[in-house]
């Protein structure tokens, strides 16, 4: 099958009106431009938005390369300014090719407000989502068209498809293991210091609350006896205190 995605033309092209028998690949060069120049701008923004973007999620190839540099500059602890990222995209002799010092000053000017510059970043998310998708649906029927393919393959490779692409989604909703567990031991050592402070929801039972310092909003509790053994009348008073 064909290529969905031919490459992305030369500047100066990237507005060029597509061919009428073809459909417009999903991109917005304006939000590309404006989460670029935002980081310009104010720096500090590129933090908030390398959260969920990266170099690949631009479909213009001069704005994956400012990204790039972007990229190269933090890693090097150098700040973020219109000279260092000239000479950045320099020493890898780019600088000509995404259009010289005058389109990066041309991305300054076209940003409306570099305090949006997350939402620029959603914009420019979406349509990397919506080409992946596009990607691995074309991925799909190409193996769905091959009658050498068993059904059994054609099924795992659909659905390792479409996971790659959605697989993004839940790194944003993962943690490395190191911080979750540094923050536990942290938490853990300032409770072992104020033994006598209670920092959860009081259960009004002063052994049990000295056992667990409260109830954690994290915590996982089950209240299990026998019928009449009093587990209703434990958890009504908890219940009102958290209200």
């Amino acid at each position: 099958m064909t290529d969905p995605f031919p490459e992305t033309p030369p500047y100066g092209d990237e507005s060029a009106a597509p061919s009428s028998t073809s459909p417009t690949v999903p991109h917005s060069r304006e939000a590309e431009e404006a989460v670029v120049g935002a980081v310009l701008i104010n720096p500090e923004v590129y933090y908030d938005v390398a959260q969920f973007l990266s170099a690949d999620d631009f479909y213009i190839h001069r704005n994956q390369w400012i990204w790039e540099a972007f990229t190269r500059l933090h890693e090097q602890r150098i700040p973020v300014d219109l000279l260092t990222l000239s000479e950045e995209l320099e020493k890898v002799n780019q600088l000509t090719d995404v259009g010289g010092s005058a389109y990066l000053t041309s991305l300054i000017n076209q940003v409306p407000s570099s305090l949006n510059a997350e939402s620029y970043g959603r914009i420019v998310e979406g349509h990397s989502i919506r080409r992946k998708m596009i990607n691995a649906a074309n991925k799909i029927a190409s193996i769905a068209y091959n009658e050498a393919s068993t059904v059994d393959d054609v099924m795992n490779e659909a659905e390792k498809a479409v996971f790659n692409v959605s697989e993004r989604r839940l790194k944003h909703d993962l943690q490395p293991i190191s911080d979750v567990l540094s923050d536990y031991y942290d938490r853990i050592d300032e409770l072992a210091k104020h033994p006598e402070e209670i920092h959860g929801v009081p259960t009004g039972f002063m052994d049990l609350d000295r056992l667990l310092s409260g109830l954690q909003p994290s915590d996982l509790l089950i209240i299990a006896g026998r019928p009449g053994q009093g587990k209703t009348g434990f958890c009504c008073p908890l219940q009102k205190t958290q209200r």
